[in-house]
């Protein structure tokens, strides 16, 4: 795993504060904005911009092929696959719409941050979530390239679909992050863009399984099209959705759990 990962992506120091820690005795007790602790670490960012078009070209050069095509069923997707295929249904909060899927444990968690130059910024710092007012999340995290770019953040707001930019609530955003981290209103401070998404979550946690299905699939909501309709047969399909605000740090283990789930599958 580490070696398939870009160096550029491992580099900042992180940490998090806390307000109920005796500090008399903690060599970082001058913590900023009034906290009362907070502990430190080493690990690696990613921007996810520049690390998954580099995920996909990896995935090309090992001879993966890319399709894009909008499906509304199972069924359709079963179809695409054919018989004795194996089909990774991983489709986020479309898995709630998908027809043959309808997972209703599935909804958002509405996510908007902000993108600044601010080369000053060195060290990621974040709160607990649930500081603060129900639905914020505050955290400062600079990305290991562009130089000097920084994600500040956020929001934490489930069952909230909307995915238009709040001013409000990125003024707010700032000027958290700014009361952690002063040198954000530095003249040299730029904000270069705002980001609002919805992060796939799922009560009761993630879903990870697989099962063997016969095809084609059918349902009475939407019947396969005759073009639709392959050979009879069995598919393998493996469900891996639902990981809400943990994707990327999920993502290598959950990948290693789709594949041990296919290999003991296939080996039955």
């Amino acid at each position: 795993m580490w070696e398939l990962i870009p160096k550029a992506a491992w580099r900042f120091p992180r940490g998090f504060l806390h307000d109920n820690e005796d500090l008399s005795q903690l060599w970082y007790k001058d913590s900023p904005s009034g906290l009362q602790g907070g502990i430190a670490f080493k690990t690696f960012s990613v921007n996810p911009e520049l690390y998954l078009p580099w995920l996909q070209s990896e995935l090309l050069a090992r001879g993966v092929e890319f399709v894009r095509r909008r499906v509304h069923s199972l069924g359709e997707a079963a179809a695409l696959a054919g018989p004795n295929s194996i089909l990774v249904n991983a489709t986020g909060l479309g898995a709630r719409s998908l027809v043959g899927v309808e997972d209703t444990d599935v909804f958002p968690i509405r996510g908007q941050t902000i993108i600044v130059h601010a080369p000053g910024l060195k060290e990621f710092i974040s709160l607990p979530l649930g500081t603060g007012t129900q639905g914020q999340a505050t955290y400062i995290i600079p990305r290991p390239s562009p130089p000097g770019e920084v994600l500040l953040g956020g929001t934490f707001q489930p069952d909230n679909w909307d995915t238009s930019l709040d001013v409000p609530t990125a003024k707010g955003i700032f000027e958290r992050c700014a009361a952690l981290a002063p040198q954000l209103k530095d003249a040299e401070t730029r904000v270069l863009r705002h980001n609002v998404g919805l992060r796939p979550a799922r009560k009761g946690g993630p879903r990870v399984e697989a099962a063997w299905t016969d095809v084609p699939l059918k349902s009475e909501l939407l019947p396969l099209r005759e073009s639709d309709v392959g050979a009879e047969g069995r598919v393998l399909l493996v469900h891996a959705y639902g990981f809400g605000a943990a994707g990327y740090q999920n993502s290598w283990g959950a990948a290693q759990e789709v594949t041990d789930l296919i290999a003991s599958k296939l080996n039955n």
